[in-house]
């Protein structure tokens, strides 16, 4: 039998063992925590799959082969862009007169595969902020060398936010990626709510910066009303593109992609408290 071109050369060999491996541990380590804890106590990253929270930037079939289904950071964003690029080549393309000097988090994932798919030395520093932190020892030597930490908590709380106030000591973050696949479920039904993250989000961002962001399906039409909005208060100096992702497994939620530009608001622009209210009578 010919073998697949994919896993053809030694790195690439080695590479598939090394993601099998962290899968059968993964399944090995959830079978152990489902056999000593209730199933109330689960974080998200635990009921929803460890694979998923340390996703790949780009696809990799030997993920797909393993999963089921593409589950990489590309094919969350792909709806929102630019033609004829790749996730990849569009973050590097925005923030490469950053180089060395750019700051990263993703929110909701390790983040650990995510960077470790840019080029080596393209971010200062990078950060995931997660539930539970699923790492193995040398997953965490490695990250450590590449300057690549993992906070524990929830991103929506005040403790989990003064934490990654703490680590940017008063930088902005030039790459925001929020996505929490399952976990949205978990969000509050709530588009106040919601409106306030986008802020702290926004707030989070340097000028120039670019960010991905995953609605929960429930609030699309918030996503939509506020898109406009944004592009008309901005007078285009945030630049957002609205998409659909549909996952087999997850469902269909709505993708964003705000780069925010020179001369953008300091404060996010929002749809106002009578606009919100009308969206839950429209419900």
């Amino acid at each position: 039998m010919e073998r697949p071109k994919y896993l053809t050369t030694k790195p690439q060999r080695a590479k598939g063992l090394e993601l099998y491996a962290f899968h059968v541990q993964s399944v090995i380590d959830k079978e152990r925590i489902h056999f000593t804890r209730p199933q109330a106590h689960f974080t998200r990253e635990e009921k929803h799959g460890w694979e998923v929270q340390d996703s790949p930037l780009l696809p990799r079939r030997l993920d797909r082969f393993i999963l089921g289904e593409e589950y990489s950071y590309h094919a969350t964003f792909r709806s929102v862009l630019p033609e004829g690029t790749n996730l990849k080549t569009d973050i590097v393309g925005v923030l490469g007169d950053r180089k060395g000097e750019a700051i990263g988090i993703d929110l909701g994932g390790l983040g650990s595969r995510l960077f470790a798919d840019f080029p080596k030395g393209f971010f200062a520093k990078t950060q995931g902020v997660v539930l539970f932190d699923s790492r193995s020892m040398l997953q965490c030597t490695d990250d450590t060398v590449s300057n690549h930490g993992v906070i524990v908590g929830d991103i929506t709380t005040d403790k989990t936010r003064e934490s990654v106030d703490r680590w940017l000591g008063g930088k902005k973050v030039d790459l925001i990626i929020e996505r929490m696949m399952g976990g949205l479920d978990e969000i509050p039904h709530d588009l106040h709510f919601l409106q306030k993250q986008f802020s702290v989000l926004y707030d989070m961002l340097s000028e120039g910066g670019i960010m991905f962001i995953q609605v929960p399906k429930f609030a699309t039409k918030l996503a939509s009303l506020w898109v406009d909005v944004a592009r008309e208060e901005s007078l285009g100096t945030i630049d957002v593109k609205q998409g659909i992702y549909h996952s087999n497994q997850y469902g269909s939620t709505v993708a964003l992609r705000i780069h925010k530009l020179p001369g953008a608001p300091r404060e996010l622009p929002l749809i106002s408290q009578r606009e919100v209210r009308g969206l839950y009578k429209a419900a």
